[in-house]
């Protein structure tokens, strides 16, 4: 929420007073993490005085799960992460930069998608609170057994996210391009509703896609991350391969990448988690 927050209305303060540095908006981006961090760590740190819980000796063991972790299931499992979010990065930036590419010739349609795409991305900002709410049970709910309880938890998570894509979504198709307008001037309002409203429809599946995620690790299913982005990249790439127009590819694989992705994630997590 504090990370989240910061940057959000960190940019938007820019914006009202007349910042137009790229440097001022990198530096507010990096200081949400920062603020996020340092808010965390206080708020963690506990009292003078304070007596500490008790801990279990290294020998107790923990229910649902294994009695060590070591150096090798937290390699192997940090580079599944690794490799997923850079997985994900690509797909949820980098159809700015292709349809640059795509249309050398067109500098203000290429620029006007990127700006909707970076607009149509502000609902994932409210993933980090939902995250934090529903990460805790989710994980004590595998570490337990308890699956009933798991997928009762993972269900409320993705009915959450289901409320707020239809905000986002209404948003969207009725000021989405008065904002764009607004805050990036007449020049930058070259991708119609129809586009604007798909793209959020790209977002909310990113939105459940983060959802599912800590779901996977906390069945233990890091290596699905990994092959469920790997497929959204393939139909992500197969969807700019089409003979369409440039913005028509952008939008279509902003639509079946992700899609993919949440389809394997979403079935995976059946299979296992009963």
């Amino acid at each position: 929420l504090v990370d989240g927050g910061v940057r959000l209305f960190g940019c938007l303060s820019l914006v009202v007073f007349g910042v137009t540095g790229p440097l001022a908006y990198g530096l507010m981006l990096c200081a949400g993490p920062l603020v996020a961090a340092l808010a965390t760590g206080f708020a963690a740190a506990p009292p003078t005085g304070a007596i500490a819980p008790d801990v279990p000796s290294a020998d107790a063991p923990i229910i649902g799960g294994p009695t060590t972790l070591g150096w090798r299931t937290l390699g192997r499992g940090l580079a599944w992460l690794l490799v997923a979010s850079v997985l994900a990065m690509v797909l949820a930036n980098l159809s700015g930069v292709l349809v640059t590419g795509l249309l050398p010739q067109q500098p203000l349609q290429a620029a006007g998608f990127t700006t909707a795409l970076v607009l149509t991305r502000i609902p994932l900002l409210a993933m980090g609170p939902v995250q934090a709410l529903v990460l805790p049970r989710l994980s004590a709910a595998a570490g337990l057994g308890e699956m009933a309880e798991f997928r009762k938890d993972l269900m409320k998570g993705l009915l959450l996210v289901g409320a707020l894509g239809v905000v986002s979504l209404a948003g969207i198709a009725v000021l989405g391009r008065w904002v764009i307008g607004v805050l990036f001037g007449t020049a930058a309002d070259t991708t119609g509703t129809g586009a604007l409203v798909l793209l959020v429809v790209s977002a909310v599946m990113l939105m459940a896609i983060s959802l599912l995620q800590p779901a996977l690790i906390a069945i233990h299913q890091h290596s699905a991350l990994v092959w469920g982005w790997l497929l959204g990249a393939l139909l992500y790439a197969a969807a700019f391969a089409l003979p369409l127009p440039a913005l028509d590819r952008a939008v279509l694989a902003q639509l079946i990448g992700p899609a993919g992705t949440l389809l394997f994630h979403a079935v995976t997590i059946r299979r296992t988690a009963q």
